[in-house]
């Protein structure tokens, strides 16, 4: 191997590592980028919660069951069209059905 290979090897190895710093680089600004979208969500979520908590003058579960339907309602995420199961989110009408739920478990619970 004469200077010119040496040379011509040296440069595909800068190119190289440029190319994976450069982009390394980006997908960090793209990946802070995601982050900070997917945190947005988070902290409106936690927020409609409190507020919905504070509104009821306690901690709720009907604040809860409310915030997740708004949520999945206002991301354009699945709703459950049928009777829920658990807590998921829901339509409408299954909301309704989980708040009645809570509402039934409770008066049980204080029926005792």
């Amino acid at each position: 191997m004469d200077a010119q290979d040496f040379t011509a090897l040296g440069l595909l190895a800068l190119f190289v590592g440029a190319a994976y710093l450069i982009g390394r680089s980006v997908g960090k600004y793209q990946q802070q980028e995601l982050w900070r979208e997917h945190m947005d969500k988070c902290n409106r979520y936690v927020y409609a919660v409190k507020d919905l908590d504070t509104w009821c003058g306690h901690q709720s579960p009907h604040a809860r069951l409310i915030a997740r339907h708004l949520r999945s309602a206002g991301e354009g995420l699945g709703l459950s069209g049928g009777t829920p199961v658990g807590d998921e989110a829901c339509t409408v009408n299954g909301l309704r059905e989980q708040l009645k739920r809570i509402d039934a478990a409770r008066a049980a619970q204080e029926g005792k």
